[in-house]
């Protein structure tokens, strides 16, 4: 029938309550790995934590990357082997067994596994996709549609998991509505030429041999080329929902491999999915306040979340995974990092400029940091210069302490890499013009304050263990 609020053609079928559990169907979904991903944890985090009763749910893991196998398992062993969720069945299946195989028959087989476990819905998820929500599958068993999928993009880009049209040969063709549907200026249920990356498809249609990978059209890298082919030849219609945002696409391309948590470099290239995994989850209820409104635990010293726990704990990993010490050798007045060659208040530090971070750190601070400044320094507009940007380590058997000193900055963020009382006990920022002490900072909080004249200020001995802090000279 027709869809009157949307203008768009519906299948006979009807739609299914999923709000119903008792009636959602058993589904098998089969998360497939076949490239070297960029924030590969929160892609398998975020379908594990999918709205779903896991006694109906079977879950599958194709794994082509040797540098990710490690990595899969600790996330397996968490959700699988020690999480609350029990699945209906679960399997991973590393490089060793996936290797030596092609596309098309590692993603026949996850169909076929449908088959065997009677599945009512099946879902094929690449590795490339970032969801957003916790009920995609329900959103997309709804429609009980025979093949469909929700539009995934590239943020800012017409690159998405659908087609419009194919030409005579089958690859794609713009269709005149392809752009309309991107910007979501169009929405509704779509019957188009093409869909992957995420794919829902009826279990009585993979049964009945309508849907399959096996083609001899297609090379084994046009394996979703051949899958959509073989679906319109049967006469199988495919659909695109984007009534609902589920999420979008990352990019794959240059993504490097030889640091520990490549991850942190990818501000340019994934700049959302960067967001959403190293940005704090309540940075954004800071946007609306008021200069009065922010914690201010000394006076014009500002208290504000900025980065998550992941990214605290992933910067001090990095750092201290590289061969050597690269802490040592700092902490000295004669520095020949600076361009002066000397620092007159010598902390053990580490530059990003050593970790080639700087240009992603002054992005940091420019998309981030700019916008609370401007709320409580009025009047001041961040220039989008840090010259000197760096993690300090303050040790009980190294330096524990910070003499007096002024910052060589317009402002100064000073942000909270581990936690006080736990990982180390004493420590502090000691103003001493306000003979104010701030010590309790939880991880990914930031300490915003004035760098020159006004805030005279020494950090304060730690008494056990290790402290990390993040520091930023803004506008020297």
């Amino acid at each position: 029938g027709i869809n009157a609020e949307y203008g768009v053609c519906d299948e006979k079928e009807g739609t299914i309550d999923v709000e119903d559990t008792e009636k959602l169907p058993t589904i098998l979904t089969t998360m497939f790995i076949t490239d070297r991903t960029p924030f590969l944890d929160y892609f398998i985090n975020k379908t594990f934590t999918q709205n779903y009763p896991p006694e109906k749910w079977h879950v599958r893991i194709y794994n082509r990357v040797w540098g990710h196998a490690d990595h899969i398992q600790e996330l397996v062993n968490f959700h699988v082997e020690n999480g609350d969720k029990k699945f209906a069945s679960f399997k991973l299946m590393q490089p060793k067994e996936t290797i030596s195989k092609k596309l098309s028959e590692l993603y026949q087989e996850g169909m076929n596994t449908c088959v065997e476990l009677d599945c009512g819905f099946y879902f094929v998820m690449d590795s490339v996709i970032t969801l957003t929500d916790d009920n995609v599958f329900k959103d997309l068993i709804h429609w009980n549609k025979s093949v469909i999928t929700t539009q995934l993009t590239q943020p800012g880009q017409y690159w998405s998991n659908f087609w419009g049209d194919v030409s005579k040969d089958g690859f794609y063709k713009r269709a005149p509505d392809y752009f309309n549907l991107v910007k979501r200026e169009r929405l509704g249920l779509w019957n188009v030429a093409f869909v992957n990356h995420l794919v829902a498809m009826r279990g009585d249609v993979i049964k009945d041999q309508k849907v399959s990978y096996v083609n001899s059209k297609y090379d084994d890298s046009n394996y979703d080329v051949g899958f959509n082919y073989n679906a319109r030849k049967n006469n199988v219609f495919l659909y695109m929902v984007n009534l609902k945002e589920h999420g979008q696409l990352k990019r794959m391309e240059n993504y490097t491999s030889h640091r520990i948590h490549n991850d942190l470099w990818q501000i340019f290239t994934n700049t959302l999915d960067w967001k959403l995994n190293y940005i704090h989850p309540n940075y954004e209820d800071y946007l609306t306040m008021k200069r009065p409104e922010f914690p201010q635990p000394c006076p014009d010293v500002f208290h504000f979340p900025l980065l998550s726990k992941k990214f605290s704990w992933h910067m001090i990993n990095e750092l201290e995974s590289i061969p050597g010490d690269i802490f040592a050798g700092s902490g000295n007045n004669n520095d020949k990092r600076l361009a002066g060659g000397y620092e007159n208040v010598p902390t053990v530090d580490v530059h990003f400029t050593q970790i080639n971070f700087q240009q992603e750190w002054l992005k940091v601070l420019r998309d981030y940091v700019a916008p609370i400044q401007r709320r409580v320094f009025e009047g001041y507009s961040f220039h989008g210069s840090a010259l000197l940007s760096f993690v300090v380590k303050y040790h009980e058997k190294g330096q524990r302490e910070l003499r007096p000193h002024h910052d060589h900055s317009t402002f100064t963020t000073n942000t909270a890499l581990n936690r006080q009382g736990i990982d180390y006990d004493g420590g502090g920022s000691y103003f001493i013009r306000q003979n104010c002490l701030v010590r309790d900072v939880d991880i990914g909080w930031t300490l915003m304050h004035p760098g020159r004249l006004t805030h005279y200020h020494e950090g304060k001995e730690i008494t056990r263990g290790t402290r990390y802090i993040l520091v930023s000279f803004n506008d020297p």
